[in-house]
C-alpha cells in the first residue's frame, strides 16, 4: 500500500502513519511508509546560512559543530533546544521532535531509518580553504552531500517520566555505522490505534570532523515504515534514493496561519503535509477542516477555505481567523510530589478528566507514576486524593526512600607523563565523587606530587573505572650557582626576589600570577652592569601572566620589562602570557620587551608571549627590546631562538620587531602572529625591526606597518637589514606603508614585503612573501607582486597556491620544517600554538 498525503503525513512536528484492511481482499499482511526530508548543514567557524530545500517541511539542523558524544548530549535542553546558544548566529539546531500518530485501526509495529537523497538543483556551499594556520572563503561550489561521511544520526525516545533518553546503538546514516550499531531503529513497543509516540532525531558531528568539512550539507530523509503488529509480517519496500520516491510521496509543505479575529494578531502556526499532485493547476484549497486551530481557540467563522500556490517547491501561506474558546478545559494536571523523610525530592504531574472525578474527588495511586530515580515508594502501594475546585486540582504526596546503593570498585593511576608512579584502588556508588589524592608520592628516590589538590570522577556501573591523577616531581631548592643548583620558584614573591640574587640560577615549579604587582620593577632594570641579571632562568613549561611594568621618565629606569637587562645569562622554557609593558619616555638607550629590554651576549630559548607592548625607546620587541654584544671577549655570545610572539606592539620612535626590535645576535626558529606598529621614521619588521646579523627558519604572519624612510625600512619580516643574512624565511604579513611610497625612489621604496631596505641589495634564494599584502596607507598595493627586475626586492614572490605547495619549499631542511601540500610551512621544535 502507497503512502499518500490523506493517510501519511510528516512534518517537523508530527508523523501520521495510517494503516486500514482493505474490505473483501484475501488476508495479507499490511505495511506502509512514510517519509520526511531532513537538511543537516555544518557551521562556518561556527556560523551557517541555511539552504532550504524543496518538498515537505523539513526536519532542520543548523550550524552543526564538531562535539565529543558527551559534550553532543550535554547539548540537549528540556525543550529540544541546544543548551549552548550565545555567540552563535544561527542559533544551533540538532534536535528535532517528531510525532508519529497511528490513524488507523490495527496496532503497528514502526522502523525509523534514514538515507541520502538527490542534492537539491543548484544548491550550492561556501568553498572553505585552509593552510592549518588561517581560514578563508574562496567563492562557492556545487553541494555534493558530502557531510553523509561523517555525520551520525541518533534517536531519543521518552520515558515514562517524560524525559528524553538516548537510544544506544542506533545511528541512522549507514555510512557511518560502526560495528555493534544499527542503521535502523525498531521501538520495542507497538504503537496502538489511535495513539501517538514522540522521538528526537539528532544530528552529531564527531571531535574529528576537521576543517574539511566546514560548510558541507547532508540531504536526507528520514523513513517512518509501519507494517501489521503480528509475527511475520515484512516491511514495505524502501526506493533506493529518497529523490525518487512514488509522486504520491513528494509532497511539500502549506504554511498555516492563525489570526485573532478581534485583534489580527497571530495566535499560532501549523504547517499541512500535501503532495504535489494535488496542486490543480498550481493551486490548492486548503479547508478549515483539514487543520485544527490553537490550543484555547476556534474557527470564527467555522468553515473557511483559502488557496495555496505552488511555485516549484514551495507553497504560499494560507490564513484562518479564530477566536478565544470560552469553553471549559476538559481535563486538568494533578501535581504529584515526592518526599524522603519529609523533604520534597522531586515531582511530576498527571493528566485526568474531570468527568473521572467522583464529588469532586480523584484518587493518585503510586501505579500511576514513577518514584524519582535511585528512589522507591515507601510503602509500595499508596493513594492520595486530589480535589478539584473550578479549573485547579489539589497536589498529592508520595513517602519515598533512597535505594541501597550498589559499589563499584575503580582504580586510581598516579602518573609522570606515561610513567605509573603509584596505584590506589577504592570503591564507591555510581556517579561523580571527589578524590583526594596523596600529597606526596615516593618513586625512585624522587618525590613526586599531584598537579591538583583535588579531582573529580565519575563512577560507571557498566564500564571499568580506570582513573588517573597526573604528577610532577617536586623540585627542590639548591644554592642556585648552577642549573644542577637551581633555586625553585613557587610564588609570585619568590620570582620578585630574584633581583636579590642576579648571578643565581632559578626554575619555576608553579604557573606564576603576576597581577598582586601593580607596576613590577623590572628585574636587572639599572644602568650599570653590576645590577645586571648574569644567571639563569628556566620557565620549566610553566606560564607567568599579567605583569604589568610602566615606566614614566628616564630617572626609573632605561631597560623596561619582566627583565631590565640579562648579561651574559641564560632565559629558557619561559611562556608569558597577558604581558603589559608601557614605557612613556624617549631615550636613545631605553629599550622595552616583554621578556627583557635589553639582551648583552644573553642565550634566549623557547620563549613565548602575548598582550602588549606599548613604547618611545629606541628598541621595542615581543620578547627583546634589543640585543648587543659580539662574538669574542664573551663565554656567551647569545642567541633568540624558537622563540614566538602574539602580542600588540607599538611604538612612536626607534626599531621596532614582533620578536627584537634592534638586534646584532642571530635569531632562528622563530614565529610571529600579532601586530607591530611603528608611527615614528623608524623600521618595523614582523620578526625584527632593525638587524645585523642572521635570521634563519623563521616565519611571520598578522600585520606590519610603518613611515619608511632612507634608512628606515618596513617590512613583513625585517624593517631594515644592516649587513646581515636571511635564509629559508616566509612571511604571510600585511604590511602598510604610512609614507609616500614608490618603487624607483630610495627613500620611498623601502617599505616592502619581507625586507623593507638593506644595506646591501640582494635577493635571498629561500626567502618568500605572499602576494596581494602589501599596502599604502590601507589601499592594496601590486607594486612589488608585479615587480620583476630584481635589484631591490631582496626576497621572491609567491601567490597563495605556491605559498602552500611542497615543492616551493624544496631545498629546506626536512629536520627543521614540517612541510606538506595545502599548507603554509610550520616549525617542528616550534609549532604554531592555538
Amino acid at each position: 500500500m502507497h503512502g499518500n498525503a490523506k493517510k501519511v503525513m510528516l512534518s517537523v512536528f508530527s508523523v501520521l502513519v495510517v494503516l486500514a484492511m482493505v474490505s473483501g481482499a484475501t488476508f495479507a499482511w499490511f505495511t506502509d511508509a512514510g517519509f520526511a526530508d531532513i537538511n543537516f548543514e555544518a557551521g562556518v567557524l561556527d556560523i551557517s546560512v541555511s539552504d532550504e530545500m524543496g518538498g515537505m517541511a523539513p526536519l532542520k539542523f543548523d550550524n552543526l559543530r564538531p562535539l565529543t558524544l558527551e559534550q553532543f548530549q550535554a547539548e540537549l535542553g528540556p525543550d529540544l533546544t541546544n543548551v549552548n546558544q550565545d555567540g552563535f548566529d544561527p542559533a544551533p539546531n540538532y534536535f528535532c521532535k517528531v510525532v508519529i500518530t497511528n490513524e488507523g485501526t490495527l496496532p503497528a509495529r514502526l522502523k525509523l531509518t534514514a538515507q541520502s537523497i538527490a542534492v537539491p538543483e543548484g544548491c550550492e556551499v561556501l568553498n572553505m580553504q585552509t593552510d592549518g594556520i588561517s581560514v578563508w572563503q574562496d567563492g562557492t561550489v556545487a553541494c555534493h552531500n558530502e557531510l553523509e561521511d561523517v555525520l551520525k544520526i541518533y534517536v531519543y525516545e521518552e520515558d515514562a517520566d517524560g524525559d528524553w533518553t538516548f537510544v544506544e546503538g542506533v545511528n541512522l546514516n549507514a555510512k557511518t555505522k560502526e560495528d555493534g550499531e544499527a542503521s535502523d531503529f525498531l521501538p520495542s513497543e507497538h504503537l496502538g490505534a489511535k495513539e501517538e509516540r514522540a522521538y528526537v532525531i539528532a544530528a552529531h558531528l564527531p571531535e574529528d570532523v576537521g576543517n574539511t568539512y566546514q560548510a558541507k550539507h547532508f540531504h536526507g530523509a528520514l523513513f517512518v515504515s509501519a507494517a501489521q503488529a503480528d509475527d511475520g509480517t515484512g516491511w514495505p519496500v524502501l526506493p533506493d534514493d529518497g529523490s525518487e520516491l512514488d509522486p504520491d510521496q513528494q509532497q511539500v509543505s502549506i504554511p498555516i496561519s492563525f489570526e485573532d479575529k478581534d485583534t489580527g494578531d497571530e495566535v499560532g502556526a501549523t504547517t499541512l503535509a500535501v503532495s504535489k499532485s494535488s496542486f490543480a493547476e498550481g493551486v490548492y484549497n486548503v479547508t478549515t477542516e483539514m487543520v485544527k486551530a490553537p490550543k484555547g481557540y476556534r474557527f470564527d467563522p467555522a468553515e473557511q477555505n483559502g488557496d495555496s500556490t505552488l511555485t516549484e517547491s514551495t507553497a504560499s501561506k494560507v490564513t484562518f481567523t479564530v477566536v478565544a474558546d470560552e469553553a471549559t478545559p476538559d481535563e486538568v494536571e494533578i501535581t504529584v510530589n515526592f518526599e524522603a523523610a519529609g523533604v520534597n525530592v522531586g515531582s511530576t504531574k498527571v493528566t485526568v478528566a474531570k468527568a473521572d472525578f467522583v464529588e469532586s474527588v480523584y484518587n493518585v495511586t503510586t501505579e500511576m507514576v514513577s518514584a524519582p530515580q535511585n528512589y522507591h515508594f515507601d510503602p509500595t502501594s499508596q493513594t492520595q486524593p486530589s480535589t478539584l475546585t473550578g479549573d485547579s486540582a489539589s497536589a498529592v504526596t508520595f513517602t519515598v526512600a533512597a535505594d541501597a546503593a550498589s559499589t563499584y570498585e575503580y582504580t586510581v593511576e598516579y602518573k609522570v607523563d606515561e610513567t605509573v608512579i603509584k596505584t590506589d584502588m577504592g570503591s564507591g556508588p555510581a556517579g561523580e565523587f571527589t578524590y583526594t589524592p596523596d600529597s606526596v608520592i615516593a618513586y625512585n628516590g624522587k618525590n613526586y606530587e599531584p598537579k591538583a589538590a583535588s579531582y573529580r570522577f565519575t563512577i560507571s556501573a557498566t564500564e571499568a573505572n580506570e582513573f588517573v591523577v597526573p604528577c610532577e616531581e617536586v623540585l627542590v631548592s639548591g644554592d642556585g650557582s648552577s642549573w644542577e643548583q637551581a633555586i625553585v620558584i613557587n610564588t609570585p614573591e619568590e620570582l620578585n626576589a630574584v633581583r636579590n640574587g642576579l648571578d643565581k640560577y632559578y626554575i619555576l615549579n608553579k604557573d606564576i600570577d603576576l597581577s598582586g604587582y601593580a607596576n613590577w620593577t623590572p628585574i636587572g632594570n639599572t644602568a650599570w652592569a653590576s645590577g645586571w641579571f648574569t644567571g639563569g632562568l628556566d620557565g620549566n613549561g610553566r606560564t607567568i601572566s599579567n605583569v604589568t611594568s610602566t615606566i614614566a621618565s628616564a630617572t626609573s629606569a632605561t631597560y623596561n620589562g619582566l627583565f631590565g637587562c640579562a648579561y651574559g645569562a641564560e632565559l629558557k622554557n619561559i611562556t608569558i602570557i597577558n604581558a603589559n609593558i608601557n614605557t612613556n619616555f624617549n631615550n636613545t638607550q631605553a629599550y622595552t620587551g616583554i621578556l627583557v629590554g635589553s639582551s648583552y651576549n644573553t642565550t634566549i630559548t623557547n620563549v613565548h608571549t602575548s598582550g602588549s607592548v606599548t613604547s618611545k625607546s629606541s628598541g621595542t620587541g615581543g620578547v627583546v627590546g634589543s640585543t648587543w654584544g659580539s662574538s669574542t671577549g664573551s663565554s656567551n655570545s647569545g642567541s633568540i631562538s624558537n622563540c614566538s610572539s602574539t602580542a600588540e606592539i607599538s611604538t612612536s620612535a626607534g626599531q621596532v620587531g614582533g620578536i627584537v626590535g634592534n638586534c646584532n645576535r642571530p635569531v632562528s626558529g622563530c614565529w610571529f602572529n600579532g601586530s607591530v606598529s611603528n608611527t615614528y621614521s623608524g623600521t618595523a619588521g614582523g620578526i625584527v625591526g632593525q638587524m645585523s646579523s642572521s635570521l634563519s627558519n623563521c616565519w611571520s604572519a598578522g600585520s606590519v606597518e610603518g613611515k619608511q624612510g632612507q634608512s628606515n625600512g618596513v617590512g613583513g619580516l625585517v624593517g631594515h637589514l644592516n649587513g646581515g643574512t636571511l635564509s629559508n624565511c616566509f612571511t604571510v604579513a600585511k604590511v602598510n606603508a604610512l609614507n609616500t611610497f614608490n618603487t624607483t625612489a630610495a627613500a620611498n621604496r623601502t617599505a616592502q614585503p619581507a625586507v623593507g631596505s638593506a644595506t646591501t641589495a640582494a635577493n635571498w634564494n629561500s626567502v618568500y612573501f605572499q602576494t596581494g599584502n602589501f599596502y599604502v596607507n590601507n589601499v592594496l598595493n601590486t607594486s612589488w607582486d608585479n615587480y620583476s627586475s630584481g635589484s631591490y626586492l631582496f626576497c621572491f614572490k609567491k601567490d597563495t597556491s605556491e605559498m602552500r605547495t611542497a615543492a616551493t619549499f624544496a631545498s629546506w631542511e626536512a629536520a627543521v620544517w614540517k612541510i606538506e601540500d595545502g599548507k603554509l610551512p610550520e616549525l617542528i621544535a616550534n609549532p604554531t600554538v592555538g
